[in-house]
């Protein structure tokens, strides 16, 4: 064999060798892509607790923070919370919640606020629900505590590093907003 035919072998394995390289770069990139459309198109249901001063209440909130709809298949909190009229998992099951939607359900009122201050709630949400547009069913666990509500879901909250006067400037600007948002 003269050289320029084993050049030219060597180079068809070499340009092969590339192309299937190329293709499966492709491949991967496709799918990891897929992957992403699909994380920022989807809902994202999650049930949290609110603190409300100046109703004096505690609320389980229930919102979609996804960019599609979700039916909801099941939410269950163990142990179970005390809503006015049902128990935290009668609520909600084959319910559609719209993006950005949020349902709130009193759950602890002035009669059981002592109650809610002097003790911890901790528990367990598992919720399963399916997305509208594709139908793929999502279901997620993790632990919901009162404890985070106390200390931080308040509108009354001091920040460090800053002072008192800044401090009760910025617990005023929130208690303006929260009554604007609630149209009070």
């Amino acid at each position: 064999m003269d050289a320029g035919i084993i050049v030219n072998i060597i180079l068809s394995i070499l340009s092969f060798a590339l192309a299937a390289i190329s293709v499966v770069t492709v491949v991967i990139t496709l799918k990891q892509n897929n992957k992403m459309l699909e994380a920022n198109a989807r809902p994202y249901v999650v049930a949290y607790l609110v603190y409300e001063e100046f109703h004096n209440c505690v609320y389980l909130c229930v919102k979609n923070f996804g960019t599609t709809s979700a039916i909801i298949n099941s939410l269950q909190i163990t142990p179970k919370i005390d809503l006015c009229e049902k128990s935290s998992n009668e609520v909600l099951t084959d319910t559609m919640i719209a993006p950005n939607q949020q349902v709130h359900f009193l759950a602890l009122d002035e009669t059981k606020q002592d109650r809610f201050q002097r003790e911890t709630y901790s528990g367990t949400v598992s919720i399963t629900y399916t997305d509208c547009s594709t139908s793929k069913q999502y279901q997620e666990t993790y632990k919901i505590t009162t404890e985070y509500t106390n200390e931080v879901m308040s509108l009354h909250s001091e920040k460090s590093g800053v002072s008192k006067l800044e401090n009760s400037v910025i617990n005023i600007e929130n208690i303006l907003a929260y009554m604007k948002n609630s149209n009070m």
